[in-house]
């Protein structure tokens, strides 16, 4: 009887050991570009508030009579149609100076170059930055339409880890949101996204070299604070 017992344990403990166990569960394959691309599209339409910082290489202009030459940005986006920032720009090859503006809706004001009051915004100050934020011609419609999508790698954005993608866009697409200041075919667009949040961190568009334009545009665009409370209110 015992040798019986003893030999039903040993087959028990046979069969464990020979797929009786638990199976482990295998590791999903990890998302694709274009998948990750849609999600930060989403990420961008669901949310109401970011800070944004803007550094631009190349001519580009803020006005339409091309005199006042944008280096940098920095500011807070609220939707609806909010925007405070402040521009660092040069006028004329001038050093560069400082201007605030802030955008509700249709209604605009910036600060005066002399007086640094602030005042309604010239009518030839063409560039609304509010347009960043916006749900057809904003940053996350070009992030969800740019083409050929591929994956360069993981990088890290203040300790996230985060995809680089890197694609293409047509320049028609990409006009609203640089007031039509990029020219060319096609402007190169790399990404990097938070792995955890789908959030876009940082976007590098770049014109081709094309003749007759020495130094083409470069825009590097960083976004954070993703919906943290902000107020924008006019001025005046």
């Amino acid at each position: 009887m015992l040798m019986a017992t003893l030999a039903s344990v040993l087959v028990l403990l046979s069969a464990c050991g020979t797929g009786g166990g638990t199976k482990e569960t295998p590791t999903p394959p990890p998302p694709s570009a274009q998948e990750i691309l849609t999600a930060a599209s989403q990420r961008l339409a669901q949310t109401q508030t970011v800070h944004f910082t803007l550094d631009v290489q190349g001519q580009t202009y803020i006005d339409d009579a091309r005199t006042m030459q944008l280096i940098s940005a920095a500011g807070d986006l609220e939707r609806p149609g909010k925007v405070s920032v402040q521009f660092k720009i040069k006028i004329l090859g001038a050093p560069t100076i400082s201007i605030q503006m802030i955008t509700i809706g249709d209604k605009a004001w910036t600060t005066d170059l002399l007086s640094g009051k602030w005042q309604p915004a010239p009518k030839e100050f063409g560039y609304n930055p509010s347009v960043l934020f916006d749900t057809k011609d904003g940053l996350g419609p070009v992030v969800g339409g740019i083409q050929n999508p591929r994956m360069v790698g993981t990088e890290s954005v203040n300790g996230t880890p985060a995809y680089h993608i890197r694609g293409t866009v047509p320049a028609a697409m990409i006009g609203p949101l640089t007031d039509g200041t990029m020219t060319g075919n096609p402007i190169t667009v790399d990404v990097l996204i938070g792995k955890e949040k789908n959030e876009l961190l940082q976007a590098t568009l770049k014109e081709p070299q094309q003749a007759g334009k020495k130094q083409p545009a470069v825009w590097t665009l960083s976004v954070s604070d993703y919906d943290k409370k902000v107020s924008i209110e006019a001025p005046v």
